[in-house]
């Protein structure tokens, strides 16, 4: 069965929430990522996609996060190879230098496209351009891939500067290719967050965090033929939880935007089971995103709501309940393709 995964940006705390998400489905659906036909990774999620094709499970990942041991399969592919990631962060510009918009031209580009989903690429524009250096969060992918990709399909979503376009690294263009680089390369092209971390120079252009078209990009899975897609989307958050507050206003945002992808991976008749914060998954994610000082606790709290959420669907087995006969796929209507970003 050809299930394809998508894993959302959402800086530490968005890949905490994803890996304890991630190991819910392996423990209660039966569901290894390790296997996904394809994997869409933006920002965060490209990190955690590019470990996961390397082979590292959904356990270990969570083993990391949370001081646990790893297993020995695990310590065979990744060492001693910390989470941690020391950036060295200097003064920023002063004056005219570091107000001044990093891209105007983006605030053109994004006008152009419907709401919300041209919001991010405005705004990433407006931003003043980001002087930390990404390079270290790509030297642990450098030192376990080199200058190579993963043999799985593995694609890496960032945002061209020069006209606001989303560019899909590993797909088009296509690892070997001259305008495709190294995977620690197009994972920091695709995590380079506006107004913070530099842009990323890839075969002579520069490139922003892959957030800024859509946390998730679900919508490349659209037509590809899957029996399934499997949604992680940490910088939204559950329907119910959206109420009127400025602190929720992006996820909100983000919400729409991947209500209007799962339409489309659904028009094409391909179910999708969507995972979203809940109020629980909140209270541990309010902080800023690159702090990890609840990433571990945010982990087992990720994986406590998502495994409730697949007992209450009636999800034992991920690839048994896709691949029914007998008219009762998992969810259609309120029983749709399980998980439409709706309350549940």
């Amino acid at each position: 069965m050809a299930i394809g995964l998508v894993l959302g940006a959402g800086g530490v705390i968005g890949r905490s929430y994803t890996i304890g998400t991630l190991a819910a489905l392996a423990d209660s659906a039966r569901w290894d990522a390790r296997t996904a036909a394809v994997i869409v990774g933006t920002s965060a999620g490209a990190g955690t996609g590019a470990t996961l094709r390397l082979g590292l499970s959904p356990a270990d990942h969570r083993a990391r996060l949370t001081g646990r041991p790893i297993s020995p399969e695990g310590h065979r592919l990744v060492g001693d190879l910390s989470y941690v990631t020391e950036f060295d962060e200097p003064e920023p510009p002063r004056g005219l230098a570091g107000r001044r918009p990093q891209a105007p031209g983006l605030v053109r580009h994004g006008l152009r496209r419907p709401w919300p989903t041209g919001l991010g690429v405005g705004i990433s524009g407006l931003l003043p351009r980001g002087t930390v250096p990404i390079g270290p969060l790509g030297d642990k992918l450098r030192l376990l891939y080199g200058s190579g990709w993963p043999d799985d399909p593995l694609w890496i979503c960032a945002l061209r500067m020069s006209d606001g376009r989303r560019v899909v690294f590993g797909r088009d263009p296509a690892p070997g290719s001259p305008a495709c680089p190294p995977l620690a390369r197009a994972v920091e092209a695709s995590s380079a967050i506006p107004g913070y971390f530099e842009p990323v120079e890839v075969d002579g252009e520069l490139y922003l965090d892959g957030a800024a078209h859509s946390s998730t990009n679900a919508d490349l899975l659209a037509d590809r033929g899957l029996d399934g897609v499997v949604v992680i989307s940490p910088m939204s958050a559950v329907g119910e939880e959206l109420r009127w507050h400025p602190r929720w206003a992006s996820r909100a945002g983000y919400h729409k935007v991947l209500g209007l992808e799962v339409d489309r991976v659904e028009a094409a008749g391909t179910p999708v089971l969507v995972f979203e914060p809940t109020g629980a998954d909140l209270e541990l994610m309010t902080g800023d995103a690159l702090d990890d000082s609840t990433e571990a606790d945010l982990v087992e709290r990720a994986h406590a709501t998502a495994t409730d959420r697949l007992h209450r669907l009636g999800i034992s087995d991920l690839a048994r309940s896709w691949g029914r006969t007998d008219g009762t796929r998992a969810e259609r209507g309120q029983r749709a393709s399980p998980g439409r970003p709706r309350t549940t």
